[in-house]
């Protein structure tokens, strides 16, 4: 039996990728409204930050498309289906940034220290 996430990120790569980018997305909108302290009435702000907030929404909801279509499709060979569902569903969009977005970026890392 495999992990489901090192099945994600070996055959579902864009779901991985979508899911990183949630969660860089959701992080810089965060950062952002840090910087200026919660006021967001300057310029432009308001723009940003609801630009990245929906790309955190939509690249979410399409790596949990993908990810409930990979785990569904491969259940059988999966120790922990169940439970990856359960909170990629049950925490919707943050669940998938943080549960495959964050192996996906900790791998990254590894192989680009690697070269």
């Amino acid at each position: 039996m495999e992990k489901t996430v090192d099945v994600l990120m070996a055959e579902y790569r864009w779901s991985a990728r979508l899911s990183a980018a949630s969660l860089i997305s959701f992080c810089a909108s965060l950062a952002v409204i840090a910087l200026v302290g919660g006021d967001t009435g300057r310029d432009g702000l308001e723009f940003l930050i609801g630009c990245l907030l929906g790309l955190t929404l939509i690249s979410s909801f399409l790596a949990m498309l993908l990810s409930t279509f990979g785990v569904v499709r491969n259940r059988g060979r999966l120790a922990d289906w169940g439970m990856f569902l359960i909170f990629i569903w049950f925490i919707p969009y943050l669940g998938i940034a943080l549960y495959l977005g964050t192996s996906y970026l900790l791998q990254v890392l590894r192989t680009n220290r690697e070269k």
